[in-house]
């Protein structure tokens, strides 16, 4: 998590993280974000739910594997635009944010 947090420093994003969210604040640069998640003791995966700018956004097959891709360039942004993206995911386990630009 520390490096996480560092990587988000360095790259002027804002990550927070309590028991069962992550929270990303960044400007839209024309990239997808990318999410390992890793598997949960009990065999399913760690994260379960995704907004992106207060919407829910259906994963629903990406969600139940290993990594996924949050796919801002199907959305109506413009390079620029404010993104908060909120990753809901079990206590147990923390999923990592591979890129986010």
């Amino acid at each position: 998590m520390k490096k996480l947090m560092l990587c988000a420093l360095l790259l002027g994003i804002t990550v927070i993280s309590s028991a069962a969210d992550i929270l990303l604040e960044f400007k839209y640069a024309g990239k997808n974000v990318f999410v390992a998640n890793p598997i949960r003791a009990n065999g399913t995966f760690c994260s379960y739910t995704i907004t992106v700018n207060g919407q829910q956004i259906n994963l629903e097959s990406s969600v139940s594997s290993s990594s996924f891709e949050i796919a801002l360039d199907e959305m109506e942004l413009k390079r620029g635009d404010a993104v908060t993206i909120v990753i809901t995911h079990y206590e147990d386990c923390t999923p990592t944010i591979l890129s986010t630009h």
